[in-house]
C-alpha cells in the first residue's frame, strides 16, 4: 500500500477486474444506485459514464501505488475472503459455516448447530487465523494484532439514508467482526456500499460461495 490517498472503489457491477469510479463515492450503502456512488457494468475494457477501465490512466486511482504498478481490485469490485475464521465454543476446532446452506465446505461445526462432516478437513493451523468464540459483530478485543481489524478503530456507527453503519477511522471504511453465525472474514466489499468499501474494510460472513464473493491470497514471507 504506497498511496497516501483513498484507493478508488472498483465500482463495475459485472465484477469485472481492474475499473476505477470516475468519482470518490461521497456516501455508504444505502441499497440506492444515487450520484456520486454510482456503480454501473460495461463491457469488457469499455469505458462506462461512472467507471472506467484499466486500459484509461484515469484509473490509476485505483491501483494500491496509484500507478500501474499496484495491485487494483482491493477496494470495491467483489467481497474477497480470507483463511480467517472463528473458533467453536464447545472444542475450540474451526467453524465450518452458519447452515447446512451455507458453509465453507471445510469439517466443522455449524454457528446455528449441527455440524458438517461430508467435506475437506481444515488445513495446518499455520495456514490460517482463528479468533475465539463471540456472538456479537462488535468484539474487536478478540482481534489479533497485525490482522486490520483492531488498527483502523475506533469505530463508530454511521447512518446512510436508512441504514446504520459501522465505520472505521480510516477512510470510512466498513468493519464488522466474525461471530459465531457468520465465522468467516472477507475484505474489501462490493461495488454497491461506496463509501464503506475500501482496502481496508473487513466484514462478517457465513462461508459460502456466491456471484459476489472472490478470494484474497495472502503471500507471508
Amino acid at each position: 500500500y504506497g498511496s497516501s490517498e483513498s484507493v478508488r472503489i472498483n465500482n463495475n457491477s459485472a465484477y469485472i477486474t481492474g475499473y476505477a469510479a470516475k468519482n470518490e463515492p461521497t456516501t455508504g450503502f444505502t441499497n440506492t444506485n444515487i450520484a456520486g456512488n454510482v456503480y454501473e457494468s460495461t463491457s469488457l475494457g469499455a469505458d462506462g459514464t461512472y467507471t472506467v477501465n484499466y486500459k484509461n490512466p484515469l484509473s490509476q486511482v485505483a491501483s494500491t501505488n496509484g500507478n500501474y504498478t499496484g495491485i487494483y481490485d482491493m477496494s470495491g469490485g467483489s467481497w474477497e475472503y480470507m483463511m480467517s475464521v472463528m473458533l467453536d465454543s464447545s472444542n475450540s476446532a474451526p467453524l465450518s459455516g452458519y447452515n447446512a446452506t451455507y458453509h465453507s465446505g471445510f469439517n466443522g461445526a455449524y454457528g446455528a448447530g449441527g455440524s458438517f462432516t461430508g467435506g475437506i478437513d481444515y488445513p495446518r493451523e499455520r495456514y490460517y487465523d482463528v479468533y475465539i468464540y463471540s456472538t456479537s459483530q462488535s468484539t474487536f478485543n478478540i482481534r489479533i494484532l497485525g490482522d486490520g481489524t483492531a488498527e483502523f478503530g475506533p469505530f463508530a456507527n454511521a447512518i446512510y439514508g436508512s441504514q446504520t453503519r459501522q465505520v472505521g477511522s480510516w477512510y470510512g471504511d466498513e468493519g464488522w467482526f466474525v461471530n459465531s453465525t457468520a465465522p468467516w472474514f472477507h475484505r474489501g466489499c462490493i461495488s454497491s456500499f461506496g463509501l464503506g468499501a475500501g482496502v481496508f474494510d473487513f466484514d462478517l460472513a457465513h462461508g459460502h460461495a456466491h456471484t459476489g464473493n472472490g478470494f484474497r491470497v495472502v503471500l507471508a514471507i
